[in-house]
């Protein structure tokens, strides 16, 4: 009885401290509504309301003592997580306010209104992109010796599993166009042409139909669930922010929650006959395992320690130059956990995690100080060049759900997380101009003829 009403208690305080938050971004900083998504919202009602809040009541009241993560833990280690979840969301949205008083107000743009396309050009666009999507993809599978998607389907789930973790390493080809060139471009060339094809009315249905195929293909080379998920998220986001909350939205949830039984029964290797433990794990997986790395980092990283985290996320020149290693404290949990990191990746957990790992009470501070500057920025770079909202629009939502509040503070510590999405946004934009460049010499030389 004792640790229900703690419970409720916790659940209570949760609650109370989550809506003003919610309200106070809203009236000050951006528009909270279901209708006007963007990369705050969706991280405060997705990332916290979903992956975090029931899951810290959880693990603070001690209502879950059986779990295994909550015994690695203790209950000063947990009131400090719990407390820096909540303080950190208050300093957000207070450092969010600060930042729109500097500079501006965060603003929605209105896509009926302000999207415009060009149609020839956007053609010339459109098959650029496609043809460069084909190229890539047809990379990837020439420099991989083993394709995991292959071995599952062959029954070896083991072997499956492990090559989905050591695919980086035994990539017969350039690392960084596989890590990051095709894993990002490939999915965000499918959501610009969503977009555009939602926009001018199914005029390039069969060049989105064609795409979504490659995408899908490439997607599930290395079984990983997330990128498929996010892909799919992405699309909703879109739809979403579109045309407003008026699509049945119970019905894509159920989308994607049968999508991720699937996909996670598919990874795993579980079949129909074990569909209680597989709903059991990923329950378990939604509430409880994406907040624990948080808890266990405040088990594991007492503050001022070492400091041996200090430059997670630092530039690789950076690290060598101070003669470290690429360090990460969501691997070191793993490891602490599991005793072999290359077998089980790292901590999911919510970016409070790697600010204490580094920073000790500091991290209190700069943890959210860095990821509201670094939200706050993407939200402005994307939506500011409104001629090439297009582009903005999509890649913003394909970025939306990678960098979110459960990813590595080290995406945000030195502000790593922006390079990639503004080196897709404006290498779009620039392959654009070539676009308007190419058809534009097309018709003066029609025109002289």
């Amino acid at each position: 009885m004792g640790l229900f009403v703690t419970f409720l208690l916790c659940l209570l305080v949760s609650i109370l401290i989550y809506g003003f938050v919610i309200y106070f971004i809203d009236k000050l900083v951006i528009s909270m509504k279901f209708s006007d998504i963007n990369i705050i919202s969706y991280n405060i009602y997705i990332q916290v309301g979903v992956f975090c809040l029931l899951g810290s009541v959880l693990f603070v009241s001690g209502i879950i003592n059986d779990d295994i993560f909550f015994k690695m833990t203790s209950l000063s280690s947990r009131i400090h997580a719990f407390f820096s979840l909540f303080s950190s969301l208050v300093l957000f949205a207070i450092f969010l306010w600060v930042y729109s008083k500097l500079f501006s107000k965060l603003s929605i743009p209105r896509v009926n209104n302000e999207v415009k396309l060009k149609t020839n050009t956007t053609t010339i666009f459109l098959w650029t992109l496609l043809l460069i999507d084909i190229l890539l993809v047809v990379y990837v599978y020439m420099g991989l010796d083993e394709i995991p998607l292959l071995e599952l389907i062959s029954g070896d789930y083991k072997k499956a599993a492990i090559l989905r973790i050591q695919n980086t390493e035994s990539f017969n080809g350039i690392n960084l166009i596989y890590n990051v060139f095709a894993k990002y471009y490939i999915p965000s060339v499918s959501l610009i042409l969503y977009f555009i094809n939602k926009k001018t009315g199914n005029s390039y249905k069969w060049l989105y139909r064609f795409s979504l195929v490659i995408t899908i293909f490439f997607l599930l080379h290395d079984i990983q669930k997330a990128p498929v998920l996010n892909f799919i998220i992405s699309i909703i986001l879109i739809n979403i922010f579109s045309n407003g909350f008026k699509m049945k939205f119970i019905r894509y949830v159920f989308y994607i929650i049968i999508a991720s039984i699937v996909i996670y029964g598919l990874a795993k290797g579980i079949g129909f006959d074990q569909l209680e433990y597989l709903l059991y794990r990923v329950g378990r997986r939604i509430f409880i395992s994406q907040v624990a790395g948080l808890f266990l980092s405040f088990e594991f990283f007492p503050a001022f320690e070492t400091f041996q985290y200090t430059l997670q996320g630092a530039p690789s020149f950076l690290l060598n130059l101070v003669g470290l290693d690429d360090i990460n404290s969501a691997r070191d949990i793993m490891v602490r956990i599991e005793g072999n990191a290359l077998e089980t990746g790292v901590m999911n957990s919510y970016y409070m995690s790697g600010a204490w790992a580094s920073y000790g009470y500091l991290g209190y501070f700069l943890g959210p100080f860095i990821v509201s500057l670094n939200y706050f920025l993407i939200h402005k770079l994307f939506f500011s060049y409104r001629r090439y909202l297009f582009i903005g629009i999509p890649l913003y939502f394909s970025f939306v759900v990678r960098l979110v509040f459960t990813a590595d503070f080290k995406l945000f510590a030195f502000f790593t997380c922006l390079s990639i999405p503004l080196l897709f946004y404006f290498g779009f934009i620039f392959l654009y101009i070539i676009s308007n460049f190419i058809y534009n010499s097309i018709k003066s030389k029609s025109h002289n003829l």
